[in-house]
């Protein structure tokens, strides 16, 4: 099994790739680059309203984590579809490719992201807002992040790492142990190789 922390003194800032603005890169596949990466996860703060970066081939997750909200609108080949995220961990998962435009409830946004190659990976969003704990399953790449107090990884359910607020673990590779996170107001992803 492989586990970093990554604390926030690590994390890079990036332009975002439209020029609009900056993202804080928490992590980004090896060798991966703001033209070509498989994953990468972000935070990065909206002020205004305005269109989103162009990511076609890939799956976005957008997850708020502060502020009263946004509403993404989203114009693909056949559809136009909304999603409101009004409350702290509300999801959107939408297609890179889209036309998204971001129109703001009242202020500015913090969001967590999560872009993924569609045709690599698939990527699923676990938000828990109350006290969760949550199995870590060996084949998958995890990532944790919490809001707010610490998360607590088990193994075989003795307490094995403390995963600071605003910090990010990543967990991948092969183990034989019982692994659990528990936490609160925490972001779980996980990515599964295609």
């Amino acid at each position: 099994m492989q586990l970093t922390i990554t604390p926030p003194t690590q994390f890079k800032k990036v332009p975002w790739k439209n020029g609009k603005g900056i993202t804080t890169e928490l992590a980004i596949n090896e060798n991966g680059t703001l033209d070509n990466f498989d994953w990468r996860l972000s935070i990065a703060s909206v002020a205004q309203n305005g269109i989103f970066s162009n990511f076609s081939g890939y799956t976005r997750n957008l997850t708020l984590i502060a502020g009263k909200g946004i509403a993404l609108h989203h114009i693909g080949a056949d559809k136009k579809i909304t999603h409101s995220l009004k409350n702290k961990l509300d999801v959107s998962i939408f297609d890179g490719g889209s036309e998204t435009t971001g129109e703001l409830f009242n202020g500015e946004i913090l969001d967590f992201n999560v872009i993924v190659k569609t045709d690599s990976y698939s990527v699923e969003t676990i938000n828990s807002v109350n006290l969760t704990t949550v199995n870590i399953i060996e084949g998958h790449q995890y990532f944790i992040y919490c809001l707010q107090n610490q998360a607590k990884l088990t193994k075989d359910n003795n307490e094995f790492e403390t995963l600071p607020t605003g910090h990010l673990m990543h967990i991948s590779g092969s183990f034989k142990n019982n692994l659990q996170i528990t936490g609160q107001m925490m972001i779980i992803i996980k990515l599964t190789k295609k």
